[in-house]
């Protein structure tokens, strides 16, 4: 996707997301975390690393950001997601990550909430429609590790 201008600059960066869920008593939850200054409700994300593939970045974002350790559910492809934000053009690739554990402690538990909701509950606190979108379309896809 070519750059598109935003105010004075061209800007379009790339995130990699967890879309991090389990299943608790048959009910789908997933994954949200407080960006760092807790004023919105996101899924776990950052930026591409170099030494990294953007499938282990998804899980050390999540592990990083919400203390879970979780394993990429391969029987889902990832998504991708175009968003204009307040610091302009995300292309952001949304992989399925299964949770296996949940920790007391983790890297960014001093700046971030974090929450295990249903999708309806997700859908409500998410503020950009593609990113919500994109969950209601896992949310669907997504069934018990069988």
């Amino acid at each position: 996707m070519p750059c598109k201008e935003v105010g004075k600059r061209a800007v379009n960066r790339k995130e990699i997301a967890a879309f991090a869920y389990r299943f608790k008593k048959g009910n789908l939850e997933i994954m949200l975390v407080t960006n760092r200054d807790r004023s919105r409700w996101i899924l776990p994300k950052g930026q591409p690393e170099a030494h990294l593939s953007d499938e282990d970045v998804a899980l050390m974002e999540a592990y990083e950001e919400s203390g879970l350790i979780g394993e990429l559910d391969k029987r889902y492809a990832s998504q991708e997601i175009v968003m204009q934000t307040s610091r302009g053009i995300v292309t952001m690739h949304v992989y399925v990550v299964r949770i296996k554990k949940l920790l007391s402690k983790w890297p960014e538990k001093s700046f971030r909430k974090r929450n295990l909701v249903d999708i309806d509950t997700a859908i409500a606190h998410i503020d950009k429609q593609p990113l919500r979108e994109c969950i209601v379309q896992l949310a669907k896809a997504v069934s018990p590790p069988g």
